[in-house]
């Protein structure tokens, strides 16, 4: 594998899994440190963790099954842009096995009720949400087991880490390495009891809350899935000791924030943890979305997001409501008083842009007034290349960065000329070469206001050649006819290009990222 090469999965459409991209190797968060056991990567994740710049080469199979080989897609990068990119992909191995668990009764809220402590019973099978990750680059496939604690999932081979959430709280959430290296592996997968998280939910008058959501989350940000505290507000999770947060969605079906700890360590015995909210003091909202000609709009969709909310410490609450303007316009929301993003949004086919109002403060009874919102403008831009030629049947794809996230698309005229009516509001946009002309790369920006886009012009970029190959069991095949995509290291898509009969791809990028 070519020096500093990191690699992640892409969508595959495949019956009861899920497939997830990872976040830039720029990013550090959360990665899982996978030492030197994964030969493949082992020497070259320091290196790639390092890199800031560069390109991702993200490969799609023509077909899923190569001589009866699973092949699955596959990420590449980061991609300097220096000579030619060989890839080679392994069939997927299949990962199988059962999982299983030590339910416990409700020891620790009996035990604190009457002194007594529920036993743990019989390992039984677990039903469970699987998440394998690669070390190198945090790529997730996701997964379900039955309800006999069985799965079976195809996974690129490597050592992967392994997240097993259990669909009831009484059995641990449990994260462990998991070797795969052999065409099948068979697993059993004993997660035991854990240790407890329990404690009281109280509402602002110290009243205990029944029926209240509990969950707790890892440091990193696994959940476990849902307690529901009974009709003396009490609840328990179990989990394996280590560093937890908890969370309540409190009472009256939404209309309390969510409340989160801070981070605290979990040990052997476990660890109670009561949550309360403060009386309740609430804002009392009003406003008005309007055009520019101080019509009332009815239908707009009205998003109220806390930053920090009064009589929480940073970080411990958040609340949130979307609500709709009425038939002149008006929207009225009571919310716990505290600072909120504002955010007004159209109806899809509606012409109008996004507003957003950051850092307001709601608190007591509050009128916003009217806020406008943009209708759409007309976007008028020419494509030529680099000595002024214009550029007929080139693309410009333009998607607004906030808001639904609403894509417009159009080619150029015959003069080169592209027109597209859109938002008046900030725009990813990206113009594409004609098919004729693979001399030139495509070119894209984030513009604060479309109609800043005057003139486009596309300059040869970075040329990106290389070989798919498929390492079979049977002997290397070429990656015929595969896709290969080149994105950024917001993992956009800025070029394209298929793989001939041989397994060979030739692809004009933009310019290569700054390092």
């Amino acid at each position: 594998m070519t020096p500093g090469i990191r690699v992640a999965l892409l969508a595959l459409p495949t019956t009861g899994l899920v497939w997830l991209t990872a976040c830039s190797a720029a990013s550090g968060d959360g990665v899982w440190d996978d030492g030197d056991l994964d030969n493949d990567d082992s020497d070259l994740v320091d290196t790639a963790a390092d890199v800031l710049g560069g390109f991702y080469l993200a490969v799609e199979p023509a077909s899923e099954v190569v001589s009866g080989q699973t092949i699955l897609p596959r990420r590449f990068g980061p991609y300097l842009g220096e000579g030619a990119f060989p890839v080679t992909i392994e069939p997927a191995v299949t990962v199988r096995g059962s999982i299983l668990g030590e339910a416990i009764t409700p020891w620790a809220v009996q035990a604190v009720s009457d002194g007594s402590g529920g036993l743990p019973t019989e390992a039984g099978p677990v039903a469970a949400t699987l998440t394998f990750r690669e070390g190198a680059t945090q790529a997730e496939v996701v997964t379900r087991s039955d309800d006999a604690g069985r799965f079976e999932v195809p996974l690129h081979p490597g050592l992967l880490s392994l997240t097993i959430v259990p669909d009831d709280p009484s059995y641990p959430v449990d994260v462990r390495p998991i070797s795969a290296y052999e065409p099948v592996v068979d697993l059993t997968l004993d997660i035991g009891r854990g240790v407890p998280i329990w404690g009281r939910v109280r509402d602002g008058s110290g009243v205990p809350i029944p029926n209240a959501g509990v969950t707790a989350s890892t440091l990193t940000g696994v959940q476990t899935s849902v307690a529901t505290t009974d009709d003396a507000g009490w609840y328990e999770l179990r989990v394996q000791p280590g560093g937890w947060r908890v969370s309540t969605t409190g009472p009256q079906g939404g209309r309390e924030p969510t409340l989160t700890t801070l981070p605290m360590e979990v040990g052997d015995d476990g660890l109670r943890v009561d949550l309360a909210y403060r009386a309740p003091q609430r804002a009392d909202l009003t406003l008005r979305v309007v055009d520019s000609g101080d019509r009332g709009l009815e239908g707009m969709s009205v998003r109220l997001t806390s930053r920090t909310l009064d009589g929480y410490a940073l970080g411990t609450a958040a609340y949130g409501i979307t609500t709709t303007t009425d038939s002149r316009g008006y929207v009225d929301a009571r919310v716990p008083d505290g600072t909120y993003d504002v955010t007004v949004e159209p109806r899809s086919e509606e012409r109008f842009g996004a507003r957003r109002l950051a850092d307001t403060a709601l608190r007591g009874e509050t009128d916003l007034g009217n806020v406008m919102v943009v209708g759409f403008v007309d976007l008028v831009a020419r494509i030529v290349d680099g000595v002024d030629t214009p550029l007929v049947g080139a693309q410009l794809l333009c998607t607004e960065t906030e808001g639904l996230g609403r894509t417009w698309l159009a080619r150029t005229d015959d003069l080169g000329v592209v027109e597209l009516s859109v938002p008046r509001s900030e725009m990813r946009c990206t113009a594409t070469p004609p098919g004729d002309r693979l001399d030139l790369s495509p070119l894209s920006g984030v513009f604060p206001d479309p109609l800043a886009i005057e003139e486009l012009t596309l300059e040869p970029g970075t040329p990106i050649s290389g070989t798919v190959t498929y390492a079979l069991a049977v002997g290397a095949s070429p990656g015929r006819f595969a896709t290969v995509l080149v994105l950024d290291d917001d993992f956009e898509v800025v070029a394209s290009g298929l793989t001939d009969d041989q397994g060979r791809f030739d692809i004009q990028a933009p310019a290569a990222p700054e390092r």
